[in-house]
């Protein structure tokens, strides 16, 4: 019977261990392949009291989206591909919580004019560069990064691609994250 009265005690006091746990950051957004993010659990009780050593299971319920380190960093999260997941932390028996994993991907670039003809007295011409997520919408958010295969050809930077002095054939590749393409450039006198 007193063995009984301690531990009504104790449980009553909070003192059997954490009932919750709370997860930080509360949701999870990726925008490139391979980022990663630690996700932290801190398991508490109904006082406030946290368990800082408390051993815990983590999975994650679409390995193709976000992954989730068991091992070496217990809540690392890194994105693999697009779409959503769930992360899980699991203790004992019935403590449990989740976080919602986003990882909106550039899936295909579309970029034009393709070829792009430039005058050697000419101006710039610009390019319209799209960057695509997995369903075709269009992702505002992304940076297009331009590179001249041949300086002496053309120069670029985000907003197009101009003459730079000589006549010639070149390529331009345009990059948004982790998706490339490559497009012809001519240059003519006239």
């Amino acid at each position: 019977m007193r063995k009984l009265a301690v531990v009504l005690l104790l449980a009553m006091a909070g003192c059997l261990g954490p009932d919750h746990i709370e997860m930080e950051p509360k949701q999870l957004a990726f925008t490139r392949r391979g980022d990663s993010v630690w996700e932290h659990a801190v398991f508490m009780d109904s006082r406030g009291k946290s368990y800082p050593r408390q051993a815990a299971t983590w999975s994650s319920s679409n390995e193709k989206v976000a992954r989730v380190d068991n091992v070496d960093k217990p809540g690392t999260v890194t994105a693999v591909g697009p779409g959503h997941a769930v992360i899980t932390v699991k203790a004992g028996k019935d403590l449990l919580a989740e976080v919602r994993v986003d990882v909106e991907t550039v899936e295909k670039l579309e970029v034009g004019p393709n070829p792009v003809k430039l005058v050697l007295e000419g101006d710039r011409v610009p390019l319209v560069v799209k960057a695509l997520d997995i369903d075709g919408h269009v992702l505002r958010d992304r940076t297009p990064h331009l590179k001249c295969a041949d300086p002496k050809i053309c120069n670029c930077d985000a907003s197009g691609v101009w003459p730079a002095g000589a006549v010639g054939e070149t390529t331009v590749a345009v990059a948004v994250d982790d998706q490339t393409v490559t497009l012809p450039v001519v240059v003519t006198k006239k």
